[in-house]
């Protein structure tokens, strides 16, 4: 084998070697782009959504929330009345098809049974 026979194959392996890393750095970039575009389009809907009139009346929901909901299932009753979205009182025994009895049932005893 002679030096230009070397250089010549040298060269060659050099060349699909950077080729085929240049193709995976590009399809890495894409995928990162893509995924940057669709977190930015999420961002952009979130904020749409929290500056739309339709979700002024919806309350961000806390740990607190949580706690004292479930504190106020394990006791037997609900501390504060339930609202529809635009804070209007809802009369559960109005509702109808089984949901007033599901929203006023004592849940209590069926809470002990899992706890087991």
């Amino acid at each position: 084998m002679t030096k230009k026979e070397l250089v010549r194959i040298i060269r060659e392996v050099v060349k699909r070697e950077v080729k085929s890393q240049l193709t995976e750095v590009t399809k890495s970039k894409e995928k990162v782009i893509k995924e940057n575009n669709n977190r930015i389009s999420l961002e952009e809907a979130l904020q749409q959504t929290a500056e739309s009139d339709d979700y002024r009346t919806v309350r961000e929901f806390n740990a607190a929330d949580a706690r004292a909901g479930f504190s106020a299932m394990q006791s037997g009753h609900i501390e504060k009345p339930q609202t529809d979205l635009h804070g209007k009182p809802v009369d559960l025994t109005q509702l109808g098809g089984g949901l007033d009895k599901a929203l006023t049932r004592d849940y209590s005893q069926l809470v002990k049974r899992f706890n087991k």
